[in-house]
């Protein structure tokens, strides 16, 4: 059996991984109770996604890729909605050929019948589409506070021209009452 990949009923325990073909990507399960996809291409590895269930005591979790094309993290003992950490909410019935694959760009994907039906949305190109909306929303942030900030000047510009339009007003009336 290929590393990349968990067929149904298979499990991935704690302190196993698999690995993506080009060897680039693991998908590990921690002896914390998280379960990580990490880019090994630096020097560091670096997380890429996680299913946020880490922080636990240390126990003996697991990776189930089941019959009915659900993914779940269980933790120890048998497989039971008390035992459940984490699942994908893909559960179906009546599919076959259930495969877990962890693909070169590191996007961790589950078919069934030879459709995907759940992905970890961690492929080069969706980690880059959403480095750029973040860079977007940051711009938008700033651009919004920078037109507040000129607002903010032309009414205090505004202000002190109406002040000084009065002043030289007052200035020309007192001139005229002068003469």
């Amino acid at each position: 059996m290929p590393s990349d990949r968990l067929v149904a009923r298979q499990r991935l325990y704690a302190g196993n991984k698999l690995t993506s073909l080009n060897g680039r990507y693991e998908v590990a399960v921690q002896h914390d109770g998280n379960v990580v996809i990490y880019d090994t291409n630096d020097t560091n590895k670096k997380a890429i996604w996680s299913t946020q269930t880490g922080g636990r005591t240390p126990a003996n979790y697991w990776l189930c890729m089941q019959s009915d094309q659900n993914i779940v993290l269980y933790k120890e003992g048998e497989p039971s909605p008390q035992n459940a950490l984490w699942s994908s909410k893909t559960r179906h019935t009546n599919v076959k050929n259930i495969v877990l694959s962890l693909q070169n760009d590191g996007n961790l994907v589950g078919f069934g019948d030879g459709k995907q039906f759940w992905a970890s949305q961690t492929s080069e190109m969706q980690r880059m589409e959403k480095q750029l909306q973040a860079q977007k929303k940051t711009m938008l942030k700033t651009a919004e506070r920078d037109a507040k900030m000129m607002r903010k000047m032309y009414q205090q510009m505004d202000h002190q021209n109406a002040l000084a339009r009065f002043a030289l007003h007052d200035q020309h009336s007192m001139h005229h009452r002068n003469y």
